[in-house]
């Protein structure tokens, strides 16, 4: 019996947002970082 390709996108999409949920702190704290890093370089060298 063939799925409902609607049943399928949900499924999809549903498994993307548990991902991005995983995924986007440590992003989010890796560029924060990243910006601190850059600030502070800038402000050291004048």
């Amino acid at each position: 019996m063939a799925k409902n390709p609607k049943s399928d996108w949900l499924d999809f999409l549903a498994l993307t947002l548990a991902a991005y949920q995983l995924i986007l702190p440590a992003v989010l704290a890796i560029l924060g970082v990243a910006v601190l890093v850059v600030l502070l370089l800038r402000w050291l060298m004048g």
